[in-house]
């Protein structure tokens, strides 16, 4: 199982990489449990589609900012500044309580824009 669940991440990874926004709607349609959602694989479809264009995964994103692990926290910080071109002034290496501080902002930027959907390419 944990072979497979590597070779869809990668897969997941690499549909991003093509940043071809008529993707979203067949990543969409694939069957995704919310127990997956909650998983790395999850992070990484919500990376393919918020680079593809589909911002309504951002929360997961910003969410991931959580994490203990600094390669999983850079990676989200990363497809949120990609997407957006702003930082909220996150630090993935930075203290835990400074990092919380700018979830709070991230949260509160998202609060702001949530409706938004699908935005297109800066």
């Amino acid at each position: 199982m944990r072979t497979f669940m590597t070779a869809l991440a990668v897969a997941v990874v690499a549909i991003g990489a093509t940043l071809d926004a008529r993707l979203v709607p067949h990543i969409l349609a694939l069957p995704w449990s919310e127990e997956r959602q909650q998983t790395d694989l999850g992070l990484e479809r919500a990376r393919t589609l918020v680079r593809l264009g589909d911002w309504s995964h951002m929360p997961l994103l910003i969410q991931g900012l959580h994490d203990e692990r600094l390669f999983t926290r850079s990676l989200c910080i990363d497809a949120l500044r990609e997407a957006t071109k702003e930082t909220q002034g996150y630090d993935p290496r930075s203290e835990v309580s400074e990092r919380e501080k700018a979830v709070l902002r991230w949260e509160q930027w998202w609060l702001q824009r949530g409706g938004e959907g699908i935005l297109p390419k800066r």
